[in-house]
Parts: structure tokens; C-alpha cells; sequence
């Protein structure tokens, strides 16, 4: 019984050393079956640097770079925004980690206008696919409708400036004083009715008025304009009011200077009325500076005719970068 016995436990001995069995779990040897579990992690896809523009313009390109870290498969990116002016064209450029986005701003016509851009870079990996997202506010400046609101801004002064009719004035006075030397017999009386015609004419509320009207449209249409309320074109309106009363006082002035030169017994000769110029490079207006029956523009300089030189001293024509309007 004992022999059986001791038979059975070396074969059980045996069979299990065989069978790897009654061994030791802690053995290094067993750690290969682990290998599996080490696979590294996925790399988490992140924007590490951008350049934004501080504002978009009209009818120009800006660009907006993204560089990335972590990408391990392919960028595909997505576009979004609130506002873009018509005619506003978006370009995706993808160099390995860096995305390019190439925008070119159509022609705006209104102030203050802000873009609100998102955009979306999407990693395609073989495992699970991962996403940046950018978001931002980038005004668009509307350089041709801000330089048309300083421009009608400037006319507004110019146009009260004319107002005056200094130029005029000072040119009824030199010709009723003209008319006095040619002709000693020529009433004095006459002499200061031209004047105070003239006068009459600055002092006019009619043309006054026209001239305050086409000051409040400016003023109201300005402010329009800055709070987003109306197009550039719609603020270009306010030229015809200002070139309404405009025309009023200088067609006025003529009458009165073509009198004055009447008085001269042909001393001085009449010339064609073509109304006030807006001349481009001071926004000055004037009845003489453009007055192609007047003079000419000689190198952009205006030159008055030999039969007008005496407008010269009373104009002060500068130098004009080009003609008159």
C-alpha cells in the first residue's frame, strides 16, 4: 500500500512539473504574457500657436495661421462666421501640423462691422478622431466709406467756408473800383450798390437755410454712418444737398460780378458762369480755381488767362494735384 502510494505522488510530481503547474507566479519568466497591455497612448491634438490679423479690409487678403501638436493622422478643417462682406472668398491651405486660412474681404459698404469666425480642425486617425476648435471677433474696416465720411465732412467746412464769399467779394470791390479809375464820372453811389449787393447775397436766408439743411443731413447721416445704421452710399447723398445750396450762392455772386465788369466799359471781360469747383486736393470751393473759360491747369498748377490776371491775388490758387471736379 505504501509502494502504491508513493508511485501515485511521483506521477502527480511529475505531471505537474510537466504542465509548468506549482510554479511561481512572481516569476519573471511568466511577465511575457503581459506585453500586450504597453501600447502607448493616442497624442491629444492642440493648438499651440496662432496668428489672428487685429482686423479684417475690404477688397484686401489676411491670413490666419494655426500651428498644431499631437497630429498623428489627416487635417481636415471647417469654416464658420456670422458676417462676411459679398464677394468674400476663403482659402484652406494644410502644411503637415500648420493650417492656413487665406481670406479675402469683399468691398464693405458698412462701419463698424465685425466678424465672428469659427473654426474647427478635425484630426482623421484610425482610432478615435480628435478636434481644435478657434474662435474669435475680428472687425472688418470699410476703408473706402470711412474716407468718404471724412471727405463729406470736409466739404461740410468748405461749404460754410464759401459761404462767405470772400473771393467774390473782394472781386465786386477791385472791379467797382476799376469801373471808378476808367470812368471818374461813373456814380460813387454805383460802386457801393455792387457792394452791397453782394453782402445781400452772403446774408440771404434762403441760400442760408439751404446751406443749415445740408449741415443737418450731414450731421445726422455722419452719425448714421458710425453707428452702422447706413451704407457709404447712402451718406454719399449728402453731396447733392451741399452742391444744391452751393449753387445757389455762387449763381447769385455771378449776377452781381457780371455787373461789376459791365461797369468797366469793357476794361474787364465777361466770362462764363460754370458754377462753384470742388477742387480735390484742399477741398476748397470756387468759382475761379476750375472756371475752364477762366484759365487752365498748366503742370497742376491753375493759371489764369492774361484777361483775368487780376483773379489771381484774389483766388490764391494752389498747387492741385488734379483738376477741379
Amino acid at each position: 500500500m505504501t509502494v502504491i502510494k508513493s508511485s501515485i505522488l511521483l506521477i502527480t510530481l511529475l505531471t505537474l512539473s510537466a504542465c509548468g503547474g506549482g510554479g511561481d507566479s512572481s516569476n519573471p519568466s511568466n511577465d511575457s504574457g503581459n506585453s500586450g497591455n504597453n501600447t502607448p497612448l493616442p497624442a491629444t491634438l492642440q493648438l499651440a500657436s496662432e496668428q489672428i490679423p487685429i482686423s479684417f479690409q475690404e477688397l484686401e487678403y489676411a491670413e490666419l495661421t494655426f500651428n498644431l501638436q499631437g497630429v498623428e493622422g489627416t487635417l481636415d478643417v471647417t469654416v464658420e462666421h456670422d458676417y462676411l462682406p459679398e464677394g468674400a472668398l476663403i482659402e484652406t491651405l494644410i502644411n503637415d501640423s500648420m493650417v492656413t486660412l487665406k481670406v479675402f474681404i469683399g468691398n464693405e459698404e458698412m462701419h463698424n462691422q465685425v466678424s465672428t469666425v469659427k473654426v474647427t480642425i478635425e484630426d482623421h486617425r484610425s482610432t478615435t478622431n480628435q478636434s481644435v476648435i478657434w474662435e474669435g471677433a475680428i472687425p472688418i474696416l470699410n476703408v473706402s466709406g470711412d474716407a468718404e465720411y471724412e471727405r463729406l465732412n470736409a466739404i461740410g467746412q468748405a461749404a460754410q467756408a464759401y459761404a462767405e464769399l470772400s473771393e467774390e467779394q473782394k472781386l465786386v470791390e477791385r472791379l467797382a473800383q476799376l469801373a471808378q479809375l476808367v470812368d471818374a464820372s461813373t456814380p460813387i453811389n454805383q460802386q457801393l450798390e455792387l457792394i452791397n449787393r453782394i453782402k445781400q447775397v452772403i446774408s440771404n436766408d434762403e441760400y442760408s437755410a439751404l446751406l443749415g439743411e445740408a449741415n443737418s443731413m450731414l450731421d445726422k447721416h455722419s452719425q448714421q454712418y458710425l453707428n452702422g445704421e447706413i451704407s457709404e452710399t447712402k451718406l454719399s447723398e449728402v453731396t447733392q444737398s451741399f452742391d444744391t445750396a452751393i449753387a445757389e450762392y455762387s449763381h447769385a455772386a455771378h449776377l452781381v460780378i457780371q455787373e461789376a465788369i459791365a461797369a468797366t466799359n469793357g476794361e474787364v471781360t465777361e466770362y462764363e458762369y460754370q458754377g462753384a469747383h470742388l477742387t480735390k486736393s484742399n477741398l476748397k470751393f470756387s468759382s475761379f480755381i476750375g472756371n475752364q473759360s477762366l484759365g487752365e491747369y498748366q503742370d497742376d498748377k491753375w493759371v489764369f488767362n492774361s484777361k483775368y490776371i487780376l483773379l489771381e491775388p484774389i483766388a490764391t490758387p494752389e498747387l492741385e494735384t488734379c483738376n477741379a471736379e
